[in-house]
């Protein structure tokens, strides 16, 4: 007589090793894969990746902004002239431009290699991409495609917990917010920082990134105890989630390798 139980316990190792190979297999072929390439079955990924980033180039011009009161048609920094009506530079026309930032911002984790990858043919896009909007009295930028890659690049990548222009030291002087990607403004040294991590998990990268950021500002030192509280205190805790995060994908795999091997012992 057959054990039911024996044969539904076995179907679940079945399915349950069955989903495990899969994962490994991914993992392993995402780890093994020669830098700059995909899977062929990642082809319709790639082609929707494409698409989001050809949609980050307008359909329409930049608008002319001023120096010094006078028009100039390769200025990138400059004010909005006063005719020029502010829906015009920063609503319909944009919308689809700002659509396909947002998903390209919020894509999957487990497609990091394949979205970077794209986003670094990018990132020397001169075509005109959007308007940002005033930071001061009609003050704009004209961000290119390369740009707005490169902003999608530093936001996957290095979590903005907590945002300022700049503040005080310990010296009493002001110091710059520290940006992890300051140091790798050119290309090539972007596209070198890429090569030497494509293997590694986006959590990974933003803890790394993070660690630097925790410690820059610890670098620069802090003006009293209240500041060094609401500085520290959040960027800890955002460390501590991605720890944590990292750790459980490391025991998912871990597990994943553990019921592979099981069925052997049989």
């Amino acid at each position: 007589m057959v054990n039911k139980f024996a044969v539904v316990l076995g179907l679940g190792v079945v399915a349950s090793v069955s989903g495990c190979r899969q994962q490994l297999g991914d993992a392993m072929a995402r780890e093994t894969a020669p830098r700059g390439t995909t899977r062929p079955e990642e082809e319709p990924a790639d082609k929707a990746t494409l698409r989001l980033i050809e949609s980050l180039a307008s359909s329409f011009p930049g608008p002319v902004l001023l120096r010094n009161g006078k028009p100039d048609k390769n200025l990138t920094h400059g004010i909005l002239p006063e005719d020029h009506p502010m829906d015009w530079a920063f609503g319909s026309i944009t919308r689809k431009v700002w659509a396909a930032r947002e998903l390209l911002l919020r894509g999957d984790p487990e497609d990091l290699p394949n979205l970077m990858d794209h986003l670094m043919r990018y990132v020397e896009d001169k075509r005109y991409s959007y308007t940002s909007p005033p930071a001061g009295p009609r003050f704009c930028v004209k961000v290119s495609v390369g740009e707005a890659c490169r902003e999608i690049i530093e936001r996957r990548v290095s979590p903005d917990v907590v945002d300022y222009i700049n503040r005080r030291g310990a010296d009493g002087k002001l110091h710059m917010r520290p940006r992890y990607f300051d140091a790798v403004q050119k290309v090539a040294a972007l596209k070198e920082w890429w090569h030497e991590r494509r293997g590694r998990a986006l959590v990974a990268l933003q803890i790394e990134a993070l660690e630097w950021r925790i410690e820059q500002e610890r670098k620069i030192g802090f003006a009293n105890q209240e500041q060094e509280g609401k500085i520290l205190a959040p960027l800890m805790q955002k460390l501590e989630v991605l720890r944590s995060s990292l750790n459980q994908q490391q025991e998912e795999r871990s597990g994943c390798a553990q019921r592979l091997v099981a069925p052997l012992h049989l």
